[in-house]
């Protein structure tokens, strides 16, 4: 048997006057319903069993844990019980901000229930604070202060719930099933992000290695392109001079690289139609040796 005073089913309330108990109706039979609260104007509460509350019949079959931080001992004694009822582990009860840190270290609690205002010393929400900053558990905040600068003071810390004293066992249940549901989901997104930004760290990793190699080809490229005694370059279909080396430059007695590709190729050919010939014999064959042409050099020379 345990007694219940903040906890209420939602519709019309009834006064009970425990004097007169034998004579009272069962407000269940009449469809009335009981709401029993310090907070209210009914005399002492009535005391009942687990039995009697609505939607302690369903166990939650996963058996989560969680933790009270509560500093009224009634009262967390008392959540306690109907959190067992619903099949939760209850880790410990902690009436203090500095014990409840404690307990999450020696416990790791599925989700706190967590008291704001705590007495002297941290709040809920400081302890929220210090605690998210270290470990990822959702946190319900369980308060009778709605004042417009404490919520937003909780949203701060991205709490799960946010339930006023006093609340009915179904509010209770409902919202701790959709706290852990919805962390189990954002879990899940933090996880998938995590592996993504990992997939980019080694594809990135994966780019700058063969951009290194990539680099250190081209070196080795531009290397042997430089280093062959004979003039070479590379042009595009409409005469572009993309590349030449050294001894090109030289032979045709160019002062640096960038002024031979500035000129079009068709223009260091004597004979223009040298080049078309070559290139049929190319597309013909799929090369050419021994084609001899002649070239004019940067002074108008020709060799």
């Amino acid at each position: 048997m345990s007694l219940f005073p903040w906890i209420t089913n939602r519709g019309p309330k009834c006064e009970i006057d425990l004097e007169d108990t034998d004579r009272e109706k069962n407000p269940h039979e009449t469809g009335e319903h009981i709401s029993l609260s310090p907070y209210g104007s009914i005399a002492p509460p009535r005391i009942f069993t687990i039995a009697d509350v609505p939607f302690l019949d369903k166990p939650n079959p996963v058996n989560k844990s969680i933790l009270i931080v509560e500093d009224e001992q009634i009262f967390a004694e008392d959540l306690k019980e109907i959190l067992l009822s619903f099949g939760y582990h209850v880790t410990g009860i902690a009436s203090t901000g500095e014990r409840a840190i404690e307990l999450v270290d020696e416990a790791c609690p599925d989700l706190i229930l967590m008291d704001v205002n705590l007495g002297p010393g941290m709040n809920g929400i400081e302890v929220a604070e210090r605690l998210l900053s270290q470990v990822s558990i959702p946190i319900i905040y369980v308060t009778a202060y709605a004042d417009s600068a404490l919520v937003e003071r909780a949203k701060a810390t991205s709490p799960y719930g946010y339930i006023l004293k006093p609340f009915d066992s179904k509010e209770l249940h409902t919202a701790i099933e959709i706290a852990f549901f919805k962390h189990e989901k954002d879990e899940q997104l933090k996880k998938a992000y995590d592996e993504l930004e990992e997939r980019v760290a080694e594809r990135t990793a994966s780019l700058k290695r063969i951009n290194e190699e990539l680099q250190k080809s081209e070196e080795h490229y531009r290397s042997l392109f430089d280093g062959v005694p004979v003039g070479i370059c590379r042009t595009n279909p409409a005469g572009q001079i993309l590349n030449a080396n050294l001894a090109l430059v030289h032979l045709l007695g160019y002062p640096d690289r960038e002024s031979l590709q500035a000129v079009d190729v068709h223009d260091l050919y004597l004979n223009p139609e040298d080049r078309k010939q070559w290139q049929a014999i190319i597309n013909r064959d799929g090369g050419v040796r021994n084609f001899e042409v002649q070239f004019r050099t940067y002074d108008g020379s020709i060799i």
